[in-house]
């Protein structure tokens, strides 16, 4: 069995298991069995998902949040086994459970909130300046980071919760780590697939989270809750979690920290053994599908769309065809397309070697940020019954 409940944050109906589904992916073919018990829809956009044949559009947009978060394709190949996670992909993680949080479907009920990983690149700015005896003033800059988050919140944010979830990258930049305020407890926190044992509180990953956990202490104080001032009494605490171990290097630790924030809850829990390689790839592959049929994804439909016709052609061409064949099967519904409609009058032209039409036109998208600087066309296609 997976990690991620069945129909996270989806109300869609997305069919039953079906372990005899053909996949054409490589990385999820290798080990079939292993997602017998996914969902007959979950599993064919997993499969849409991380198939990288020629005529996939590696810059379709796969998951688009309030029009400012988004995760186009290639970024979600970085949930493939052993790939280091972008960061727009652990933020649109925030997103939808903040949302889950608010319309009271999340599986856990205590109240939280979930910040992104804005901050980071002020944080560790700030923290290697103290290394070499320099103070810089940015501190500003970093609530102004927790201000743009708040306000493109999907949901009304709700700060004063009793658990506060601060994911960061650390000053290295290679590993992801959570601080989790905990008011029910009075303590920081720290949420991490390593283990540092009696060390950890001379590492930077531990000044790191003591950091952020005040700064955000002092944050919630400008903003009127006044139950702020207690953070920097309380104590930092590694929570020790049985899966912890010295030798990770899968460059997990994005994904540890997406599953820590949906099922932590001020105790530690003991429900997954994601040690191993091959149950790791099903908690990814899990993650992806999740973030795309959420019910807050404003390309759900086009993605489906195309998903749909993606595996109807592969069904109908058997279980012995790659990728590739299915692409280059004569009358293959999805390159007879030639254009898709706008709410702003645009027709998109056929791309020659295009599975899909693209479902956002972005002038420039540096890799991982996830933040739309230029205007966002969203496609509209016609909600479609799946078979």
């Amino acid at each position: 069995m997976g990690i991620v409940p069945d129909n996270l944050g989806c109300s869609i109906y997305c069919g039953e298991p079906d372990p005899d589904r053909l996949f054409l992916t490589e990385v999820l073919s290798r080990e079939k069995s292993m997602f017998d018990n996914v969902l007959l829809l979950k599993k064919d956009v997993m499969d849409y998902i991380f198939n990288k044949s020629e005529g996939m559009n590696k810059l379709e947009t796969l998951v688009s949040y309030n029009d400012v978060y988004f995760i186009p394709r290639d970024d979600m190949w970085s949930l493939e086994p052993g790939v280091q996670v972008t960061n727009n992909v652990i933020d649109c993680w925030s997103l939808l459970l903040n949302h889950m949080m608010y319309s009271n479907t999340a599986p856990i009920k205590t109240s939280r909130c979930f910040f992104s990983l804005s901050h980071s690149i002020t944080v560790r700015r700030i923290l290697d300046a103290k290394e070499h005896g320099l103070v810089i003033d940015a501190y500003q800059e970093v609530f102004d980071t927790w201000d743009m988050w708040t306000a493109a919140s999907i949901s009304p944010f709700q700060l004063d919760s009793k658990l506060v979830f601060i994911p960061s990258l650390s000053n290295d930049r290679d590993h992801y780590s959570c601080a989790c305020i905990n008011f029910g407890s009075g303590q920081v926190e720290y949420l991490d697939n390593r283990y540092y044992g009696e060390e950890f509180q001379g590492t930077p990953y531990a000044r790191l989270a003591r950091f952020v956990a005040d700064m955000m202490g002092d944050y919630m104080v400008s903003k009127g809750i006044s139950k702020g001032e207690k953070v920097r009494g309380f104590p930092l605490v590694n929570m020790q979690f049985t899966w912890q171990g010295a030798a990770h290097s899968r460059n997990d630790c994005g994904v540890y920290t997406m599953l820590h924030m949906l099922l932590y809850c001020g105790d530690l829990f003991e429900c997954f053994d994601p040690l191993e390689l091959d149950r790791m790839q099903l908690y990814r592959a899990e993650i992806a599908a999740t973030l795309v049929l959420s019910d807050i994804n404003n390309v759900r439909e086009a993605v489906l769309s195309c998903s749909s016709s993606f595996n109807k052609q592969k069904d109908q061409t058997g279980n012995s065809m790659t990728a590739s064949e299915v692409f280059n099967t004569p009358g293959q519904s999805m390159r007879t397309k030639r254009t898709i409609s706008c709410p702003i009058g645009i027709s998109i032209p056929k791309r020659r070697r295009s599975m899909t039409p693209s479902s956002s036109v972005i002038k420039s998208r540096p890799r991982g940020r996830g933040m739309v600087s230029d205007s966002l066309c969203i496609v509209v296609l016609q909600t479609r019954q799946l078979s």
